[in-house]
C-alpha cells in the first residue's frame, strides 16, 4: 500500500502521459507552467500551486480535454478549487459521465491507427483504462467509438455569460 504522501504508480504514468501529450505541453509552455516531475503528493509537488487564470483553466479543460483531476497535478489546486474557480469566472463544465477528451485520446493510441510504422513506446505505448472500463471489445468497436468521440465533439463557447456548450450535429447518412 502507497505511503499516503506519494502518488501510485498508476498515478505517475498519468501524471507522464499528461505531460507527454502533445496539446497539453504546447498549453503549458504557452502560459509559462512548468513540468513537475511526477511522484509525491500535490503539496510536495507543488509548494505554491500554479496560479489559475481563466486562459489557462479554459485551455486545459475545453482545449486539451483534461479533467479536473487532470488539472490539479498539473497545477497543485485541488479539484474543487478548480471547479469553484470555473463556475466563479463562467467556465462552463462538460456533462458528467464518461471519460474525457484527453483520457479518450490516450487510449485511442497514436491518431493514424499506428500505420505510420512509427516505433512503439511513448505517450501511446500503455494505454489507461478508467476504473471499470476494459480495453475496447473489437477493432469495429474502436473506430465506432472514435466516431462517435468525434461526432459529438464539444467546443467551448466564448467566455460571455453563462451559455452551455451545444453538441456538433451527427453527420448524414449517406
Amino acid at each position: 500500500m502507497p505511503r499516503p504522501a506519494e502518488l501510485e504508480p498508476a498515478e505517475v504514468e498519468l501524471v507522464n502521459a499528461l505531460y507527454a501529450d502533445p496539446l497539453i505541453a504546447a498549453a503549458l509552455a504557452a502560459h509559462d507552467v512548468h513540468r513537475v516531475p511526477a511522484g509525491g503528493s500535490a503539496s510536495r509537488r507543488f509548494p505554491e500551486p500554479v496560479p489559475l487564470t481563466v486562459a489557462l483553466v479554459r485551455d486545459l479543460y475545453w482545449g486539451c480535454g483534461t479533467g479536473l483531476n487532470h488539472i490539479e497535478l498539473l497545477t497543485g489546486q485541488a479539484a474543487e478549487n478548480i471547479r469553484g474557480f470555473m463556475r466563479r469566472t463562467g467556465i462552463p463544465l462538460r456533462h458528467t459521465g464518461g471519460q474525457t477528451p484527453f483520457l479518450r485520446r490516450w487510449r485511442s493510441g497514436p491518431p493514424d491507427g499506428g500505420l505510420s510504422g512509427g516505433p512503439a513506446g511513448g505517450l501511446y505505448s500503455r494505454p489507461f483504462h478508467a476504473k471499470g472500463s476494459g480495453p475496447l471489445r473489437s477493432e469495429r468497436d474502436r473506430i465506432r467509438s472514435l466516431r462517435d468521440d468525434n461526432e459529438l465533439a464539444v467546443h467551448a463557447p466564448v467566455a460571455s455569460g453563462n451559455r452551455q456548450p451545444k453538441p456538433r450535429p451527427a453527420r448524414q447518412p449517406r
